[in-house]
Formats: C-alpha cells, sequence, structure tokens
C-alpha cells in the first residue's frame, strides 16, 4: 500500500487533455500537497501502462476521493 500521511491510493479515470488518454482508467498514487499523481494505466496501447508516471489529479475522476486525513 501507498497510502501515508500525504498520499492515498486510488483508481481513476483519466478526464485531461491527452486525447489518447481520454477514458481510460489508471491505478494512482495520489499527493494531496502538490495535487499531483502517479499512474499506471491498464491498457498497453496507451504506452503507460508500465512504470509510474506523473499527472495532475484534476486529469482524473477519482473513485476514492480524498478522505482529508
Amino acid at each position: 500500500m501507498a497510502d501515508g500521511p500525504d498520499n492515498w491510493e486510488s483508481r481513476g479515470t483519466y478526464t485531461g487533455p491527452i486525447p489518447l488518454l481520454k477514458g481510460e482508467k489508471a491505478s494512482l498514487i495520489c499527493y494531496r500537497a502538490s495535487g499531483r499523481c502517479m499512474a499506471r494505466f491498464d491498457r498497453m496501447e496507451t504506452g503507460y501502462a508500465t512504470g509510474l508516471h506523473d499527472f495532475e489529479t484534476a486529469s482524473f475522476d477519482l473513485e476514492t476521493p480524498d478522505d482529508g486525513r
């Protein structure tokens, strides 16, 4: 688990500006202080399915929103 005092794990659907990723699901580690997240997308065809990739958390519709810890 990556949950900690300043971060939490979630799943999300990309809603940001990159057309290739719109509607794609990803596993996320979200960082409260920076408003950023590390994402690993489900589909290999996106080119973002291996490793972690930096995005704005606001670019995702989160399944588990920030609980405000």
